[in-house]
This record gives structure tokens, C-alpha cells and sequence, in this order.
């Protein structure tokens, strides 16, 4: 009789412990965004109770660090998320401690080969923060993408990571008259200087198509780099007013900048 009971009350244990380390999970795949985004990014989006949510998610990862990335995945792939929060959760992911790399790097480089045309891009930025353990990453990802939007973030990526790696992959594409040799032909002139990747941009501005020359406009102006404002000096004899309109105002961007920087996520987390 007496060992009955110790087995049940084991077995009672046991399935208590579980009940609430499962419900410790679902709270944590469910608010996981609290401890990942910047409280001014969840504030801007009218998120409330976050410094509460916050602490109470850093004791539970602290206590239970194993939980954090089953939590952020969950998080992530549960459609009755916000989609918002999402997105904020996987570009903000590459700014926590650094004890949580590997589990980051593994969940960005799952979204940078997702079928879902709208996480791809935000991976792809993402992932810019990781230094050259993203490296290759990125050159999967540029040698398989096929959407060149997508490209885009990869390039801007890599010039954040200024891997030399990388151009041997980009000069594979610069001779076509492709948007990937538009983007690559921008890289590899940040990344080396080389009079060559000059000479083939202002080629592009002056008798590339339409598109192509739009897009290295659009494409230079999400670098702030004063060096590559002869482009867009150049891209002001556009035939196009729009172009010329769109080079004039990121002529203009670039010059009121104090500093070299690749626009789009922080560059911090603000915890």
C-alpha cells in the first residue's frame, strides 16, 4: 500500500513538473518578443507592460536558459503571432549576448532559405550583424536567390561583414547586364576601390537600362558612403526626371550623414 502511494505521488510529481514547465514554455514562446526587441521598438508599436514582461522573461531564461531558442521558434513560425512582432523578433535576434550566436545564427539561416518571400529579406538583413560567421550564409544565399529584392539585403549584408570572400562570388556576375551585376558591380567597388567596378558602374549610369539604372541609384543610396556620391552626380544627367529626382535626394542623404553606415535595422540592441 505504502508503495502505491510513493508511485503515485511520483507519478503526480512528475506530471506537475511537467504541467508547469509546459506552461513556463507557452508564456515564453508566447511574450519570447518582450526579451528580444528594444522597449522604444515594442513602445513605437503600442506594445504595454513591457518592462514587466521583460523581467519576468529574463528570470525564466536565466533560470531555464535551454528554453530560449525552442521559445523563439515557436514564436516565429505560430501564424497567430502578430506578424509585426515577428518580423521585429527575427531582425532584432543578431543584437542579444553573444551566448545566444549559435541558436541565432541556426533560426536566421532557416529564414534566409525559407520558402517565405517576405522572412527571406528580413534574414537576410539580419543576419549583416553576425560577422563572418554569416559569411557562408550569404554566399549560399546569393548564389541560390533568385529574387533580386532579396539580393539586395544580401549585398548590403555583405558589405557589413566586408568578408574579401565574398568577391570572388559577386565578380561572377558583374559581366551580364543582369540586376545581380547592377548590385555586385556597387560591392565590389565599396568593398576594393577598384578603378574597374568604377568604370562599370558609371557604364551602367550612363547606358544601362532603365531598371538597371534605378536600381544602382536606389541600391547606393542605402549606403552612406561619400565615396559614391560621383555616381549619383552622374546619375543627375539622367534622362529621367524621376531618377534624377531619386539620385538628388540620396546625393543629399549621403552628404548630411556624419558617418559610413548601411541603412536599415539598428545596429544595437538597446537593452
Amino acid at each position: 500500500m505504502k508503495k502505491n502511494r510513493n508511485f503515485f505521488l511520483t507519478v503526480l510529481a512528475v506530471v506537475l513538473i511537467f504541467l508547469v514547465c509546459f506552461g513556463l514554455f507557452k508564456f515564453a514562446s508566447r511574450y519570447v518578443y518582450f526579451y528580444v526587441c528594444p522597449e522604444e521598438f515594442l513602445k513605437n508599436g503600442g506594445v504595454k507592460n513591457i518592462d514587466v514582461n521583460y523581467k519576468i522573461l529574463s528570470g525564466m531564461f536565466s533560470v531555464f536558459p535551454p528554453m530560449f531558442c525552442p521559445a523563439v521558434k515557436d514564436f516565429l513560425k505560430n501564424q497567430k503571432n502578430d506578424e509585426g512582432l515577428r518580423a521585429l523578433t527575427l531582425s532584432c535576434l543578431p543584437f542579444l549576448p553573444s551566448k545566444y550566436n549559435h541558436c541565432v545564427l541556426e533560426i536566421e539561416t532557416e529564414y534566409l532559405n525559407s520558402t517565405d518571400t517576405s522572412d527571406r529579406p528580413i534574414a537576410a538583413q539580419a543576419i549583416g550583424f553576425m560577422g563572418q560567421n554569416a559569411t557562408p550564409q550569404l554566399i549560399s544565399a546569393w548564389k541560390n536567390g533568385n529574387d533580386f529584392l532579396f539580393k539586395m539585403q544580401v549585398a548590403y549584408s555583405m558589405l557589413r561583414i566586408d568578408d574579401r570572400s565574398f568577391i570572388p562570388v559577386l565578380e561572377s556576375d558583374i559581366e551580364s547586364d543582369s540586376k545581380e551585376a547592377v548590385i555586385a558591380s556597387v560591392v565590389l567597388y565599396e568593398m576594393t576601390s577598384d578603378e574597374k567596378y568604377k568604370n562599370r558602374i558609371f557604364e551602367i549610369l550612363r547606358n544601362g537600362s532603365h531598371d538597371n539604372r534605378g536600381l544602382a541609384i536606389v541600391f547606393i543610396g542605402g549606403i552612406d558612403d561619400k565615396k559614391l556620391i560621383p555616381f549619383l552626380k552622374q546619375a543627375l544627367k539622367d534622362k529621367d526626371e524621376k531618377l534624377r529626382a531619386t539620385a538628388e535626394k540620396n546625393m543629399n542623404s549621403i552628404n548630411s550623414s556624419s558617418k559610413f553606415e548601411i541603412q536599415g535595422v539598428p545596429t544595437q540592441n538597446l537593452r
